[in-house]
């Protein structure tokens, strides 16, 4: 029986034994499970995300719409202001700094890009690029993708105006057309094709006169019955001596923009190379020229964007607009929100204010007409007491006018009696008398 009682319990004992070793044994796979587990994680996936698409490409009409309020500037100023827009940043700080004109001369010691300051020589340009800055940020955005379709644009939008009559030679700017025959490649073919270029120089190589227009009317077609306008459509202001400090070079064949030989910005102006020669003179000039050959451009390099500049540039305008992250976001957004509050607030306090102020007033007014009622029941008041003591007067100085007549006229009528009476008595006396006198003579006669 003892011997029976032990065999079960070693039984237990072996089967425990022999599971502890098996878990043992297969304690291994999962760790390994979790390690092919973990390296599948690290692992990149099948199917990675595709990269951010490229911005899509502005459209000809969008890329019009955006040069139109330039694109009658000066050959000379275009060749500056398009690089110039390209740091958006640096424009507000430019626009800002020249708004005292004598900082003007003070611009060649700023740390800003040669074209922002060749540009912040033009307060009124450089003030209209910082009071738009969304529009110069797009348009700097659009020269940077494609300088030949920002140029082509401008071609288009200076043809527009040409043939509405709104772009011609004046006294400040003398305006070429020229017919570029260029020889073109298209289906493994070469082709002839005329391109027409309009140019716009100075009159005065070292004075600018910057035009001012309106570009919603200044392109379209002038109505029949606006044959000869009064007043022109295009006019122009003081206009801007900047001596030799610009070369820069409108490449209206390739499309884009040439600076100086060491990247410099210098005035200069016409085709790169000189296939066309302008003209000081102040006529309208339209030329043929023939080109098929590449344009020597030796004495220049193509511009092309600072990288540094537009990222610093980009986040920095963006911030300083309010429009990026990072703490000067944030800043500018409370900045916002406390001062739409503080207006809110200002606002409220002007309509309590000019409540309470016609509150006042109407009460002002309303105890003046009040005062003004009781003044004017007091006068009519006063005046009928004062009449009314006048009748009165009047009344009793007329009875006793009366009774003083009466009484005077009976007084009267005595003394008269009394007058008669002792007249009587008087007359009495004398009859008396000559009677005595009588009887007295008769008595002496008859003692004769």
């Amino acid at each position: 029986m003892q011997r029976r009682k032990v065999f079960p319990l070693l039984v237990v004992l072996a089967t425990w034994m022999t599971g502890g070793a098996f878990a043992q044994t297969t304690s291994g796979p999962p760790a390994a499970a979790a390690s092919v587990e973990s390296a599948n994680a690290a692992a990149p996936p099948a199917n990675p995300a595709a990269p951010p698409s490229a911005p899509v490409a502005n459209s000809e009409a969008d890329l019009e719409k955006l040069v139109g309020p330039i694109a009658l500037y000066p050959d000379p100023l275009l060749a500056v202001l398009l690089p110039a827009s390209a740091y958006p940043v640096e424009i507000v700080q430019a626009a800002r700094f020249v708004k005292d004109t004598n900082n003007i001369a003070k611009l060649d010691s700023q740390p800003w890009d040669d074209n922002v300051k060749a540009v912040a020589r033009f307060p009124d340009v450089i003030a209209k690029m910082d009071a738009d800055i969304g529009w110069t940020s797009q348009l700097g955005q659009a020269f940077v993708d494609d300088q030949k379709a920002v140029m082509d644009a401008i071609q288009k939008m200076r043809g527009k105006a040409e043939q509405a009559g709104n772009l011609k030679s004046t006294p400040q700017q003398v305006v070429t057309t020229t017919n570029e025959v260029v020889e073109k490649t298209v289906e493994q073919q070469a082709v002839y094709v005329t391109n027409t270029i309009v140019q716009i120089q100075p009159s005065q190589p070292q004075t600018i006169y910057v035009p001012q227009y309106n570009p919603a009317v200044v392109y379209a077609p002038a109505p029949a019955y606006a044959y000869n306008p009064v007043a022109p459509l295009v006019t122009f202001g003081v206009g801007m001596a900047v001596g030799a400090a610009i070369a820069n070079d409108c490449d209206w064949h390739s499309g884009g923009v040439y600076v100086g030989p060491r990247g410099g910005v210098a005035w200069g102006g016409g085709y790169h190379g000189g296939e066309v020669e302008i003209e000081n003179v102040n006529v309208n000039r339209t030329a043929n020229v023939n080109r098929t050959a590449n344009v020597n451009r030796a004495n220049g390099q193509q511009w092309q964007a600072d990288p540094n500049r537009r990222t610093s540039s980009a986040t920095a305008s963006a911030e300083a607009r309010g429009w990026g992250g990072g703490q000067a976001s944030q800043n500018a957004s409370q900045a916002r929100t406390q001062a739409s509050q503080n207006a809110s607030a200002a606002r409220s306090q002007a309509s309590q204010n000019a409540s309470a102020a016609r509150s006042q007033a109407s009460q002002n007014a309303s105890a003046k007409r009040s005062q003004a009622q009781q003044n004017t029941s007091a006068a009519r008041s006063q005046a009928s007491q004062n009449a009314s003591a006048a009748r009165s007067q009047a009344s009793q100085n007329a009875s006793a006018a009366r009774s003083q007549a009466s009484q005077q006229g009976a007084s009267s009528s005595g003394r008269s009696s009394a007058f008669n009476s002792s007249g009587g008595a008087a007359q009495a006396r004398a009859s008396g008398a000559r009677g005595s006198a009588s009887r007295g003579g008769g008595g002496g006669g008859r003692r004769r």
